[in-house]
């Protein structure tokens, strides 16, 4: 039996609509969903583990997708000032419509750090600027920088309501180009 949740994908940016992320994000939405269903009566979420864990279900949903694979943690010559160093790209992504080289970065907001959007769009400048970093010839496709967003919040603040107090509006804020914003809510 699958926990009730609601996926929605509130923005796609063109160059990802038309490159078959729409079906991807779906089935990543599901996965998350059978992931926290699956652990028995302990309300288990992917998300609590972060960034490898949210990246392996995204590649895991690209396979599950007709005409798609992922690659994970592939090497890659990266550049960094003066020096070259052999670093890692977080995942490959084909869709059968597109290929993607992604980046991965992972925010916790809490309710005493910085404001969440800032704490996102920090995230995402980390995640291009590794995805300009790579060796060209391990660009592949179009390059996308993704921030997965938790809420680090207590148990006491999740049941006061909080989770909106911390996030607000800002999935609806983001949801333009050139960001793509789903939102998973348990």
């Amino acid at each position: 039996e699958t926990m009730a949740s609601r996926f929605d994908i509130l923005h796609l940016p063109a160059p990802l609509r038309s490159g078959g992320w729409r079906p991807v994000l779906r089935r990543w939405g599901q996965l998350l969903d059978e992931y926290a269903s699956g652990r028995g009566s302990a309300r288990d979420h992917a998300y609590w583990y972060g960034e490898r864990p949210l990246t392996g279900l995204l590649a895991a949903a690209a396979w599950s997708t007709r005409g798609g694979w992922a690659l994970e943690e592939f090497s890659s010559p990266r550049s960094g000032g003066v020096r070259r160093r052999i670093g890692r790209g977080d995942l490959w992504l084909g869709t059968g419509r597109g290929v993607f080289t992604v980046e991965a970065k992972i925010a916790w907001p809490s309710l005493s750090a910085a404001p969440g959007e800032s704490c996102v769009t920090r995230q995402l400048a980390a995640a291009k600027r590794q995805l300009r970093s790579l060796d060209g010839q391990y660009r592949c496709g179009r390059l996308v920088a993704v921030c997965f967003v938790v809420p680090h919040l207590t148990q006491a603040a999740v049941r006061r309501g909080a989770v909106t107090e911390l996030m607000g509006d800002m999935p609806a804020r983001l949801a333009r180009d050139p960001y793509a914003v789903a939102v998973h809510r348990p």
